[in-house]
């Protein structure tokens, strides 16, 4: 088989998944409109969904947040674990739900999610901060839980190919997209940010959500939301740095001369999102280790 008829036989794969489940959508768009979502809101889209729900108010009595008294509402989840953190479950758990990419060897869930949710807390940090035009928090918190959606479709679908190309890349010295996306197409015919544009498409995703999806790790992308890709590159950056060298204080400086000179975003605010960031790890580290659970 060659490289087009292997690409042509994976489009057909990612067009024939299901559609997303309703409820997901709907947590979705919820979500991907920060401003205008409340918390009685999320909680009643959550209870549409009684597997959603019980594993929300599981998480909630486990034992890393249990207090006293057990709870048995969305909404008591949500006043422990607090709004971020169910948001992070959620959505985690809705797009869990269509694939198996437990399937894939070589992929780690716990940290592919861990390094999601960190990207997103920080890019929803940053948004406001952003002074270039204004980005969404929601769109940018969406966007930067999804930016690698097409990873783990591809694990789904062909978990042992899939496999073998993150065997490879895992030996890589340098650890980028271009370069996942390099062995991804040597084995698969297609790769990650492909994979993932189509299923957002075909799952209505938000635009704003695609075009991450689709430029992520182009850091001379100008095209349409532009500064919401930056900032998800950004954010993917510091937090790589993060989980790769936890005992440093701060980000290199070239990281943060990017967010100025490209976003407008200042060294001290910079800074201050990191820190908030970095003091959520533990509470995140719990997050990924219950989204990891298919």
């Amino acid at each position: 088989m060659n490289l087009y008829t292997a690409q042509g036989s994976r489009i057909r794969q990612l067009n024939e998944l299901p559609p997303i489940p309703v409820v997901a959508q709907r947590i979705l768009t919820a979500l991907s409109q920060e401003d205008k979502v409340s918390v009685h809101t999320l909680a009643q889209e959550i209870e549409r969904d009684p597997g959603l729900t019980a594993r929300i108010i599981g998480v909630a009595n486990s034992a890393y947040f249990a207090r006293n008294q057990q709870v048995f509402a969305v909404m008591e989840a949500i006043s422990r674990l607090g709004f971020n953190m169910v948001r992070h479950l959620a959505l985690g758990v809705v797009l869990n739900a269509p694939f198996r990419a437990g399937d894939c060897a070589h992929l780690d869930l716990q940290h592919y999610w861990l390094r999601a949710v960190l990207v997103a807390t920080l890019a929803n940090l940053l948004a406001p901060r952003v002074q270039v035009e204004p980005v969404n928090a929601g769109a940018a918190y969406l966007s930067g839980l999804l930016h690698r959606l097409g990873l783990l479709v591809l694990c789904a679908v062909e978990p042992q190919l899939s496999s073998q190309a993150l065997s490879q890349y895992l030996q890589q010295p340098q650890r980028d997209e271009a370069t996942l996306a390099q062995h991804l197409t040597a084995v698969l015919g297609i790769e990650h940010r492909e994979a993932g544009a189509i299923l957002g498409q075909r799952w209505h995703l938000p635009k704003e959500s695609i075009a991450v999806i689709t430029h992520i790790g182009e850091r001379d992308y100008q095209g349409e939301y532009w500064p919401l890709v930056q900032l998800i590159n950004a954010s993917c950056d510091i937090i790589d740095t993060l989980l790769d060298h936890p005992g440093l204080l701060e980000p290199d400086a070239h990281t943060l001369h990017h967010l100025q000179s490209a976003l407008g975003i200042p060294r001290e605010p910079a800074l201050q999102s990191i820190t908030t960031c970095k003091q959520q790890l533990g509470q995140l580290r719990q997050i990924a280790a219950h989204l990891a659970m298919e």
